[in-house]
């Protein structure tokens, strides 16, 4: 587990972006034995976030007392807890999963993760008194698009997964050299014994429970892409879970999902902020989360299914939420209706990213994406198709949020 001194390797040449929260790292909440093992299978961390490796490792050991004191408190209600199988929202990352996820949470019968559970999945209730300090660390915005986040935002599991095992997707931008790596055994399960899933299900389970504690009678809704590939897993645990799919227009799904990457790595990467292969890897688990979610979702039950066009959602949250809740068989919409009405209204004038391909990106996106831009009958949006500069096979990232001048993305 040698640390190794890595060069920050931008390729627009752009210097790197200060980080404004160095206290912060998503792994604080991590147990010791899992941060062990995962510097040691990391191959090795950059000496200029050595700061964070020393953060991260002095807040694991100093959790440790909680978790004793969390499992002496809650193992026995924990072990008796029944879970209702869950609403799965799914899909592609920056396909529109948080808009579903937030509206949903507005309803009264369904429970939640937030980023407080996420943050710390095992010691969150016994906790309680770090919550002050913890809020004044936070950011007030995510790092990928602006928006307003808080300790109590609902947020998706799989971060929480990634303080408690090997097996998480956001491990890939924490170690993002093992990128690959973490998207194929951590999203796909591929190479995993069944012994290492039935741990994964036992540690999900576990750490779902804990989210329940408090709202024992109420649903969960879970708002995971990673979970778009996990399908058969997720029905061997809950036979009787809902999914509600959202797709979104892959010409702009593109340039977002390449500036998540970019924005969660230079933020919380421990190996330096390297973004070389980003695009590529884009490409490549867009098309493999996709095609093993068609290859699935035929598993579901009647009933138990439905797909939604972000498009349409955004153009009409209440009518989709309503007709969603018609088709999965979910009671409560009446209840749910003002709070989603007035989640919408809130966020209806959030100024979004914007992005600009060029002619050789937009071209390299329908060869690489042709079944899902075929299947789902989308164009190239006229506000993405804006041609700037001359540079081939290169898209600008317009942020109205941030201001111009993010940089350019290697196509």
């Amino acid at each position: 587990m040698a640390g190794s001194s890595r060069k920050m390797d931008r390729p627009d040449g752009a210097p790197p972006l200060r980080r404004p929260w160095r206290l912060f790292h998503p792994l604080c909440g991590s147990s010791i034995w899992n941060w062990v093992r995962l510097l040691t299978a990391s191959g090795g961390f950059d000496m200029q976030c050595l700061h964070q490796i020393a953060n991260i490792s002095t807040c694991s050991i100093f959790h440790s007392h909680d978790r004793a004191r969390y499992w002496a408190l809650y193992g026995q209600r924990l072990r008796r807890l029944n879970l209702k199988s869950p609403v799965f929202i799914i899909g592609h990352w920056r396909s529109g999963t948080t808009m579903i996820h937030n509206l949903l949470a507005q309803d009264p019968a369904l429970a939640y993760p937030t980023l407080w559970h996420a943050i710390l999945p095992k010691t969150s209730v016994s906790a309680w008194y770090m919550r002050p300090l913890i809020e004044r660390m936070m950011p007030e915005h995510r790092p990928m698009d602006n928006m307003a986040t808080h300790i109590r935002t609902p947020y998706e599991e799989e971060a929480g997964m990634a303080n408690l095992s090997t097996l998480s997707f956001w491990h890939a931008f924490f170690f993002p050299e093992n990128a690959t790596r973490y998207f194929e055994r951590g999203v796909m399960f591929d190479g995993l014994g069944r012994r290492d899933i039935e741990k994964w299900k036992r540690i999900y389970v576990n750490f779902l429970k804990m989210v329940s504690l408090g709202s024992e009678d109420r649903r969960l809704v879970l708002k995971n892409p990673a979970n778009t590939a996990r399908i058969p897993t997720l029905l061997e645990m809950f036979p009787d879970a809902r999914f509600i799919f959202v797709y979104r227009n892959p010409y702009v799904v593109y340039p977002s999902t390449v500036w998540l990457h970019r924005a969660m790595i230079r933020a919380f990467s421990l190996q330096g902020q390297h973004i070389r292969g980003i695009e590529e890897r884009a490409f490549a688990f867009y098309r493999r989360l996709l095609d093993r979610y068609f290859a699935t979702r035929h598993l579901v039950p009647e009933g138990r299914l439905v797909e939604i066009r972000f498009e349409d959602l955004e153009a009409d949250p209440i009518g989709r939420m309503r007709a969603a809740y018609d088709a999965l068989g979910l009671e409560g919409f009446e209840a749910a209706r003002p709070g989603m009405q007035q989640y919408a209204d809130s966020v209806s004038h959030h100024r979004k990213n914007g992005y600009k391909l060029d002619l050789g990106t937009i071209e390299q996106v329908r060869k690489e994406w042709a079944t899902t831009i075929d299947r789902w009958g989308y164009d190239v949006p006229v506000e993405v198709a804006q041609i700037r500069g001359d540079s081939f096979g290169q898209s600008e990232f317009v942020s109205e949020g941030h201001g111009r001048a993010a940089g350019r993305m290697t196509a």
